[in-house]
């Protein structure tokens, strides 16, 4: 369990500083996709119900981001443990379906969850950068989604073939 917990803040830290630092040079209108959000969604998504080690995750994410970017310290570690347990409630109540079908759930709820995120980020940063608020309604969030969309699509697939090849 430990090992598992370390390397969740370690790959997380990773994701961090690749989002803060690599991928603003690859944007789309200036937008870059959320690979700690994704990283989060993941986690959740295929771990047990019954588990909540994502939540080290979800913490160690969110302090990542704090650190490497120019956010309140505390406000992302807030967004992101908040999402973590909103998808763990949203993934109780939804029904069982074989595995193959994950993918119809995986990919709507991870688009409100970039819309959520993105939202409750601006929020925290309306009062240091009111123009991040502002871009929040507009052409970037639809780009944020799809492009967030796309690569967490790519992300469930390799992760589901871990998993597969796991069990």
């Amino acid at each position: 369990m430990l090992h598992k917990i370390l390397a969740l803040i370690v790959c997380f830290y990773i994701l961090a500083a690749i989002q803060a630092s690599f991928l603003p040079h690859f944007s789309i209108i200036g937008v870059t996709p959320n690979l700690v959000l994704i990283g989060v969604f993941l986690v959740a998504f295929f771990e047990k119900s019954s588990s909540y080690s994502g939540i080290f995750g979800a913490l160690s994410a969110g302090m990542s981001l704090d650190l490497l970017g120019n956010s309140f310290i505390g406000s992302s570690v807030i967004v992101y443990l908040a999402i973590y347990f909103l998808l763990k409630e949203v993934l109780k109540q939804l029904p069982d379906m074989p595995r193959k079908y994950y993918l119809m759930y995986f990919l709507p709820i991870l688009a409100v969850s970039v819309i959520f995120c993105d939202f409750l980020l601006g929020v925290f940063y309306y009062f240091n950068h009111k123009e991040i608020f502002l871009n929040f309604i507009g052409v970037g969030i639809l780009v944020k989604i799809i492009y967030t969309v796309l690569i967490g699509a790519a992300g469930f697939y390799i992760f589901n073939a871990l998993q597969q090849k796991k069990k």
